[in-house]
């Protein structure tokens, strides 16, 4: 008779299995099968093998690396759209660290347009500033000038 659904035991062990790396097989069969009755490494070894390799597991195992690494879109991003793709790629680098989020990080900045230069630091930006000239002084030449033009505009 084979099983229908994996215990509580197995699903945690299968869990840390996905995120530990298969290194951790051996123990976590021994820990979700305390009843093994064998000695034999080589029949151990064919036990978990198999336990690992059954659909129950597979299947498992593919819902937790989901869960874990986003890959099923759940949250609404639609990746026909430039805003869907940018926001799982914002996701997905949050959770991957070295050579893996600086190729997400440029592939991040293409899209959003950020390895662009900016047009507006390339022009010098021009500024003109009128400072009307104010005396306290009304005989000199300077002021007389001034009120010239002044009357001149007017």
């Amino acid at each position: 008779m084979k099983k229908q659904e994996l215990n509580e035991k197995e699903k945690i062990a299968l869990a840390a299995l996905v995120v530990l790396g298969r290194d951790y097989l051996p123990t976590a069969f021994a820990m979700s099968h305390p009843k093994a009755k064998t000695q034999s490494e080589a029949s151990l070894k064919v036990m978990h093998s198999r336990w690992y390799a059954s659909p129950l597991c597979k299947e498992f195992r593919e819902e937790v690396k989901n869960g874990i690494l986003g890959v099923a879109v759940s949250d609404g991003n639609d990746l026909t759209t430039r805003q869907g793709i940018i926001g799982e790629l914002i996701t997905a680098t949050k959770q991957t660290k070295g050579k893996d989020a600086v190729s997400g990080l440029q592939t991040l900045a293409k899209l959003q347009g950020f390895d662009k230069p900016d047009e507006q630091s390339d022009q010098e930006e021009l500024r003109r500033y009128f400072l009307p000239y104010v005396s306290a002084c009304r005989n000199c030449e300077l002021m007389k000038l001034y009120q010239e033009i002044q009357s001149e505009e007017k």
